[in-house]
């Protein structure tokens, strides 16, 4: 360590009392001030765009609307990539955003972007909105029964008193009311006089949908048809026969002057059972930037006083279905006794090896303050405290004094020691961060998940290098007189050992290039086994059915391909159901066009396909809400009108008037049926068929699985087409090549901050070198014993390369401080390796030691265990690298560097 910085803190040592108790206290005032949230949702929110175009095929759809909105949203901020589905009736646009905190500028820009939509779009069709699909957005879930009420009067309570109530809380976004029963006014035009007043289906729309001024008088002209009796209405139902439909000459008539308003019962899509008995489910999603701890808390102190003021009739019954802040604050409490118990571990490890009370009481100072430090600034930057921050420092007990650990060790340098071009423990620290600064950088699940966490312990990492130079440097008498530690048991059986290891490192060093084999050998066994891994990767989705997707520009060829493919599975015994979903699986009605008639007539076929649904099946038309209930509406014909062909060729689209007869759609079309395809999927603006296949009854997914990838290794797509899987909504290849870029790019961040740091390309070449090792070693071992490259896999191996060449860095600050210039490389080494077995032996102790108790603890916070594992299998490479690797590779970049020069 530089005297310049020693030198402050020996000579104020109240100063750095005043600072570490006022750092102490700050940070339980903190702890106490943290929201409790839950665990980060795993997958990136999307951003739906919804297009219902009633009535017209998928294939009319998709050229018409889809695909432009598509052009007119690629580029959207934020969003990696875009998927669309097409099916008769409608389009779904889903466009998946990089990162959380791009929410809110990436719905803008598409609200924008849909805007400019204007100019191409249907006047008969409505204008798409953006919604936002975001799992870490629930706050609460009920299931809401009743003992007495039937399904319409309970869907009444849940929607007018408990959701509305619910809404109203704050923080609260959406609440969304899901089975039972709804009341819906049915609309059922008279399509005669209809067309004796010169309407159309859309006039009627417009005055349910928007209905003009109250005080616009209504009156009655004299229609084209006979009158006829209008029977009385009452509530919702005459509320909107009242309403006025403006005629094309300005007057306006009533609504039940040409339809017949009816109350009834709407189709009930969704049905929910809990106990036997029909139930209505309620779901709460809390606003972008609301605390979720907040939200849930209001939720249940709202629902108790409810109960308590007699708000909730005794015949109700509301069941919680997930008590998620209770679950997460369940898991907090165990991660926090983890915390305990890893304190108190690293301490006993730390006295064991330093034998010193003062030494262990320091490293616990050093440990406590850098955690209520990363408290502190985790109340500053608004974070949660969850099982990833928590974790994250929980993980980090041990690590956070490791500074400590080594200002101990190196209590007096060798007497050949000179002036060093880097601090151990500057090298040490910036090799964490610069591993871990990827994962700032990258979208995808490592970044939802992981953010926080690798935000926590960065910081918590930078802070107890500092609080390790300030109260070490003040408070070790050791230090400051130079006096050596008392060995004891343990330090007299780690000497015992170093013996060892320095016989067996003359021996390497007389052969260095060994050491550059076996990088090249734990590469290898790496990449094969990654690319094994790769191609035996897990096809199926959710539900266990295996899920292929073919791309290429043409359609009819990718329908060809899939056939073929669907025609070789369905031959084959592993397989009880198999479809794509381009294959015509339904027949429906559908609309060939008049084009020149049509156009001649104003007429798009938007509108004729509204006019045949609003005959077959009716369409939605709005909601009313009357003092008491809150209705549906619908608008559909008598089913006597579209019974037969005759009867669907006689559906009015436009009304009569003056200059022209009305139009029907007979006029314009013929109503055929034709087989139509499931959907049509496009992804990036490039046609892709989805093929899914179920495993027969005794055949595993991974049998599935496996059977599946040897037929399609075998089958030759053309240029231009290739295969995907299926994995969470995202390609397996882009998530792996791209988790891959972030292992690369921790790698060349170490290797520029270790060269500036030591002022060689050398020494960073060693230190990169060595980590790169240590991390194929380990996850070759990983990927052998079976377990899947997730995302706290990558992480565990970010942080496995950051701690791996910090160390690496610490042998190499050591061989800068050699002076003597009689010895050879391989004295120099040996004399820094014996320096600093012990050290390095300490901070792999101390760090493993931290993180067991971790491991034990279960519920939420098993997340993070996958990155334990990989950090605990990561050190049985890391130790032996650094001791071993490390001088070897010296040695011989050294020499080639000896011999250029020669």
């Amino acid at each position: 360590m530089p005297p310049a910085a020693v030198r402050p803190s020996s000579r104020h040592r109240l100063l750095v009392v005043l600072a570490t108790l006022t750092v102490l206290l700050s940070g339980f005032f903190a702890l106490g001030r943290l929201p409790i949230d839950l665990l980060p949702a795993h997958e990136a929110p999307h951003l739906l765009v919804r297009v219902s175009v009633p009535g017209v095929s998928a294939s009319v759809i998709e050229e018409k609307i889809t695909r432009r909105l598509e052009q007119m949203l690629t580029g959207t901020v934020g969003v990696s990539s875009i998927e669309s589905v097409t099916e008769s009736g409608g389009a779904v646009i889903d466009m998946r955003l990089k990162h959380r905190r791009d929410i809110d500028a990436a719905q803008q820009d598409a609200a924008v972007r849909l805007d400019r939509a204007k100019s191409f779009w249907p006047a008969s069709v409505e204008p798409p909105g953006v919604s936002i699909v975001d799992a870490s957005s629930i706050a609460a879930e009920f299931v809401v029964t009743s003992n007495a009420r039937d399904p319409l009067a309970l869907r009444d309570w849940v929607q007018d008193e408990f959701a509305r109530k619910l809404r109203e809380l704050p923080g609260v976004s959406t609440v969304d009311v899901q089975g039972g029963a709804v009341r819906e006014i049915l609309v059922m035009p008279d399509q005669r006089r209809l067309a004796g007043y010169g309407l159309s289906f859309g006039d009627l729309l417009q005055a349910i949908r928007k209905p003009p001024a109250t005080d616009t008088a209504v009156r009655r002209p004299p229609a084209k048809s006979h009158g006829r009796h209008v029977a009385m209405q009452s509530g919702g139902a005459a509320a909107v026969a009242a309403l006025p439909v403006i005629l094309p000459d300005g007057e306006s008539v009533s609504l039940s002057e040409i339809a017949t308003v009816t109350l009834g019962e709407g189709a009930r899509p969704e049905h929910f059972h809990f106990d036997g008995r029909e139930a209505v489910k309620v779901t709460v999603h809390s606003q972008a930037r609301a605390v979720m701890s907040d939200v849930v808390e209001r939720i249940q102190a709202h629902g108790e006083w409810m109960r308590a003021n007699r708000l909730i009739p005794e015949d109700i019954e509301i069941h919680p279905l997930s008590p998620r802040l209770l679950q997460a604050r369940q898991s907090l409490g165990r991660i926090a006794l983890a915390l305990v118990a890893g304190v108190a571990l690293v301490l006993f490890t730390g006295y064991l090896l330093l034998r010193s009370g003062r030494r262990s009481v320091l490293l616990g100072v050093v440990i406590a303050a850098s955690l209520l430090a990363a408290f502190v600034l985790m109340a500053l930057l608004r974070f949660t405290l969850d099982v990833m921050t928590l974790g994250g420092l929980v993980m980090g007990a041990g690590l956070f004094g490791s500074s400590a650990i080594l200002l101990f060790e190196n209590t007096r340098r060798p007497a050949d020691h000179g002036a060093i071009t880097v601090s151990p423990i500057m090298a040490m620290v910036a090799a964490l961060p610069a591993a871990l600064l990827p994962v700032l950088f990258v979208s995808g699940g490592i970044n939802l998940v992981f953010r926080e966490f690798v935000l926590v312990i960065g910081a918590a990492w930078l802070l107890s290098a500092m609080f390790a130079l300030m109260l070490v440097s003040a408070f070790d008498k050791r230090r400051r007189h130079g006096k050596e530690h008392r060995k004891g048991p343990v330090g007299h059986w780690i000497a015992g050992i170093r013996q060892s290891y320095d016989n067996l490192l003359r021996r390497l060093l007389r052969k260095p290039a060994i050491a550059l084999i076996l990088v090249i050998i734990l590469a290898a066994l790496m990449l094969t086994v990654f690319s094994l891994k790769r191609q035996e990767a897990s096809l199926t989705d959710d539900a266990g059915a295996v899920v292929v997707r073919i791309q290429g520009a043409d359609r009819e060829r990718l329908t060809t391909y899939a056939d073929d493919i669907a025609q070789r599975l369905r031959s084959m015994p592993d397989w009880r159901e198999v479809r794509h979903s381009l294959q015509a699986s339904h027949e429906e009605l559908s609309l060939r066009m008049d084009e020149d008639r049509a156009r001649e007539l104003g007429i798009e076929i938007t509108d004729a396909g509204r006019a045949l649904a609003i005959a077959l099946s009716g369409i939605p038309a709005g909601d009313f809400r009357d003092a008491e209930h809150r209705y549906d509406i619908r608008l559909r014909l008598p089913p006597e009108e579209s019974s037969n062909a005759v009867a669907l060729d006689r559906i009015l689209l436009l009304g009569e008037l003056e200059d022209r007869p009305a139009v029907h759609l007979g006029d314009v079309a013929r109503v055929e049926h034709v087989p139509a395809p499931t959907q049509i999927r496009r992804r990036h603006g490039i046609p892709e068929v989805e093929i899914m296949a179920s495993p027969a009854k005794g055949v595993s997914p991974e049998q599935a699985g496996e059977r599946i990838h040897a037929m399609l290794e075998k089958y030759k797509l053309p240029a231009g087409y290739r295969f995907s899987f299926a994995d969470s909504g995202n390609m397996v290849e882009t998530n792996r090549s791209q988790d891959s870029a972030m292992f690369g790019l921790a790698l060349f961040f170490l290797f520029i901050i270790q060269a500036l740091l030591h002022r060689s390309w050398r020494a960073a070449t060693m230190i990169a070198l060595t980590a790169f090792s240590v991390a194929a070693g380990t996850g070759a071992v990983l990927l052998l014993s079976g377990m899947p490259l997730s995302p706290a896999v990558w992480m565990g191996g970010l942080i496995l390369i950051g701690i791996t060449a910090g160390q690496a860095a610490i042998f190499a600050a050591s061989v800068s401080g050699v002076s003597r210039q009689d010895l050879s490389w391989q004295q120099k080494l040996r004399r820094v390796a014996k320096y600093q077995f012990r050290p390095l032996f300490a901070l792999s102790l101390v760090t493993v030691t931290g993180m067991i108790p971790l491991v034990f603890t279960n519920g939420a916070v098993a997340v993070l265990h996958p990155v334990i594992i990989t950090v605990g299998v990561g050190y049985l490479f890391s130790l032996p690298a650094i001791l071993f690797l490390v001088p070897a590779l010296t040695v011989f970049l050294a020499r080639k560097e000896q011999s250029r020069g020669q």
